[in-house]
Formats: structure tokens, sequence, C-alpha cells
């Protein structure tokens, strides 16, 4: 039974398949992104090569298909197939928890460094260097924020308008307008 085991783990290098999606007992955790091993960072980038390698195999298919069929020719192949591109399912969870894990050590480094902001950085240096927001991110994140903002002033105006119409008084005026008790 060893060496069927011993075979097996070979079998499994060879594929380049992490041993920890093959074995049944230890499983494969899904947990945080530090815990992701090795492997599995490896066999990330060869399904990125595999990936790849079929690209190419299906754009050849694709040109045979178009070119024999007569729905263009080679000339016009040759213009657009530099345009043609395939997307791939991603596993969307590594990523979520990759992209977490350093929007968090960003967020704890402007943490550290806000004391500091307006004496030694500047907060388009923040936002430049620590965050990494390019200017059109910048510039596109100052609009939402400033759209953001408007809308909590309509609503706030809204609100007091609508007070103001229901005859209700801010509580100092209601206060001030009270009859005083007879002594």
């Amino acid at each position: 039974m060893e060496d069927v085991l011993y075979l097996q783990q070979k079998l499994f290098r060879a594929l380049g398949v992490p041993l920890s999606r093959m074995m049944g007992e230890s499983g494969f955790n899904m947990g945080r992104s530090a815990e992701i091993t090795r492997d599995e960072v490896r066999f990330n980038k060869f399904i990125d090569r595999l990936r790849h390698r079929f690209s190419t195999v299906f754009l050849d298919i694709l040109k045979t298909q178009v070119i024999l069929k007569g729905i263009m020719s080679e000339d016009d192949w040759n213009r657009i197939n530099q345009e043609i591109t395939f997307t791939f399912n991603n596993d969307s969870y590594f990523a979520e928890l990759k992209d977490n894990d350093i929007l968090r050590e960003r967020l704890d480094i402007i943490a550290a460094v806000t004391p500091y902001i307006g004496r030694f950085f500047s907060n388009d240096y923040v936002r430049k260097f620590f965050l990494k927001q390019s200017e059109e991110d910048i510039l596109e994140i100052d609009a939402q924020i400033n759209r953001e903002m408007q809308k909590q002033m309509e609503a706030q105006e809204m609100q007091q308008y609508q007070q103001m119409m229901s005859g209700e008084q801010p509580e100092e005026e209601e206060q001030e307008q009270q009859p005083e008790e007879p002594q």
C-alpha cells in the first residue's frame, strides 16, 4: 500500500496540483490568504500558463473556422486577431482575501502616518504612495465624496424644511415660547 501512495504522490506532483487539494485528510484550507501555501501560488501560476496556451489554441481554431467558412479573409483576420481576448474565471475567493489583506495593511499604514499628515506628508503623497491611487482614482474618489456630501446636505435641508412646514420648532425655541407657570 505504501508503494501505491508513493506513486500517487509522485503523480500529483508531476501534474503540478498541490497535494493539499488531492489528499482527503488534510483538505484545502480557504481561511486567510496568509495560510495559502507556496504550492497553491505555484499552482495558480501553472494554471495561468495553461490558460495562455489554450488561448493561442482557441485563436488558431477560430482563425481556421472563419477563413474556411468565408466569414473573413486572412488579411482581415490579421488585422483583428490582436483585439480578441479570452477571459477565464479566477479563484475569486483567494483574490478577495489577498486584496482585503493588502487594503488592511495599507489602512494600518495610514493610521500610523495620520498624525504626520500636514507636517511630514501631504494628503496627495499619502494617497499616491501609501494607498497607490492614480490621478484618475483621486479625481474620481474626490468627485464621489463631493456628491455624497451634497446629498447629505440636501437631505438635512429637506429635513429642516419638513420640520418647519409641519410646525415643529427646534427644542430651544419651544422652551422659550412656553408660558411661565404662575408662582
